[in-house]
């Protein structure tokens, strides 16, 4: 029986055959780990428009074209006074204020002033003159001009996802396109589990390879008959449930085989298919879901040398197991709020345990 590590042998594969889950010798998650992350990142890049750039990946670092704030400006409503004018001022001692000009937030502060003092804390004195009834240091309630960001200075570095809060960013340089890496071009061939497949690589930035076009990284799940001639270098992993799955590649391309039970071709997506096409991306590796910290509320065992991952419902303030990592298929996909990984190390958790779940959706959580 071939090892794993032993030089690949080219395979034509027709619909996937399932691998012995008791096979002593087959790959562990670290080595696929290595394989994965060996793959470098792409460098084409593209141009679009800022309206459509959400979520896409900075080619470049963009600069400050000025400074941020681009003026002395005021961060509160009130008016802007000298700060040595109020030194001593009070309810019984208000002071007139020979520079004081109302401003609200956002505004240039006037030349001379260098503090903010709140309209609570002044009044109106005998001849309409502004008197303070309180007193402010130098730079209260400004901020000075540069002092969020200096003209030519990084402000958003290359390979970063682009969040509303940089689009809105990119608009105040005003920049109106700004260039991103393109999109990983995948090759999926067609199977039972393309459904599940394909909205979980639009998640991780992949799209349709073009006609005509070699793909970034061929998905060849279980129950397809592909016509890809490829190599495999990792055949089978320690994996629970998704040890069916295979690494190769068909010439400089990655191909990754994917197991056909629904439940275990998700997860070999989420570890391994999902961490290339992100890293191909110039996307974070590390999976995309948020996480918790809870108690598990019943034990969950495994077996050492293996990676598994255990789908839970969130119930109460602990993570409640569901089944066995093996059984349920997408009818437990659905019914789980997140999931557990149990790394090879362990033998598994034990009931109260403080366990990460990787969410898979919001929890309603008050903030």
């Amino acid at each position: 029986m071939r090892n794993p590590l032993d030089p690949p042998i080219n395979e034509r594969c027709g619909p996937t055959q399932r691998v012995d889950t008791n096979h002593a010798r087959r790959a562990d998650t670290n080595q696929a780990r290595t394989w994965i992350d060996g793959w470098p990142q792409l460098a084409r890049s593209e141009i679009v428009d800022r309206t459509h750039a959400l979520g896409r990946v900075l080619a470049e670092t963009v600069a400050a074209p000025h400074d941020i704030p681009p003026f002395d400006q005021a961060l509160i409503a009130g008016y802007a006074v000298r700060a040595a004018a109020t030194v001593g001022a009070g309810s019984y001692t208000p002071l007139t204020q020979p520079l004081a000009h109302a401003v609200t937030r956002g505004q240039p502060m006037p030349d001379g002033a260098d503090a903010v003092l709140p309209f609570e804390a002044t009044t109106s004195g005998p001849t309409g003159q502004i008197e303070a009834t309180g007193t402010v240091a130098e730079g209260d309630g400004m901020e000075p001009r540069g002092q969020s960001l200096r003209a030519h200075t990084p402000a958003l570095s290359y390979g970063r996802p682009l969040s509303p809060e940089a689009l809105g960013l990119l608009a105040q340089f005003g920049h109106q396109t700004v260039r991103v890496l393109c999109h990983p071009w995948v090759r999926l061939e067609d199977s039972a589990n393309t459904p599940l497949l394909a909205p979980l690589i639009k998640r991780d930035g992949g799209i349709a390879a073009p006609a005509g076009t070699e793909p970034d990284l061929i998905l060849i799940p279980g129950g397809a008959y592909a016509q890809t001639e490829f190599a495999l270098e990792l055949d089978g992993l320690a994996l629970r449930p998704g040890g069916e799955a295979g690494l190769g590649r068909c010439q400089n391309v990655p191909v990754i085989r994917l197991p056909q039970e629904p439940l275990a071709c998700l997860t070999a997506y989420e570890l391994l298919a999902g961490r290339l096409l992100r890293r191909l991306g110039g996307r974070p590796c590390a999976l995309p879901h948020p996480t918790c910290q809870v108690p598990l509320t019943r034990k969950i065992s495994s077996a050492i040398g293996w990676v598994e991952v255990v789908r839970v419902v969130l119930a109460g303030n602990g993570a409640e197991p569901l089944g066995s990592t093996e059984g349920g298929g997408l009818v437990t996909a659905c019914r789980a709020d997140g999931f557990v990984i149990i790394p090879p190390g362990r033998e598994g958790f034990g009931s109260g345990e403080i366990v990460t779940v990787h969410l898979l959706h919001a929890r309603d959580d008050d903030w």
